[in-house]
């Protein structure tokens, strides 16, 4: 059985993008939305896909994936920009390791 897992994006304004963001994770247990202020359509389309969209000011980037990552429901946590994907290979990967794979590993690298 998979781990469970929150995605965490944080962002802004990027609308262009999110809507990928989101589809490439909808595998995920959880996905957080953290936007620090869009003045486009990105909170709309975040909305479709979050199970939580929250609105907080900027804390700089370590601030605001600390203030993100303290509201999620589950251990692990994949950090994603919001102009980014997550692979079909990569999202694979985590669906087949499983809890005592995951016991001896503390944190992921992804390039």
């Amino acid at each position: 059985m998979m781990p469970s897992i929150s995605v965490i994006i944080c962002c802004a304004d990027v609308g262009d993008t999110i809507e990928s963001a989101c589809q490439s994770v909808s595998w995920a247990d959880e996905l957080l939305i953290v936007d620090s202020g869009s003045r486009d359509q990105t909170s709309v389309v975040a909305r479709r896909y979050a199970h939580h969209y929250i609105e907080e000011p900027w804390r700089g980037h370590t601030g605001q994936k600390r203030f993100a990552s303290e509201l999620a429901q589950h251990d692990w946590i994949f950090f994603l920009d919001g102009d980014e994907e997550c692979s079909p290979q990569l999202a694979q990967q985590w669906q087949q390791l499983t809890d005592q794979e995951l016991d001896q590993l503390d944190l992921f690298l992804v390039p």
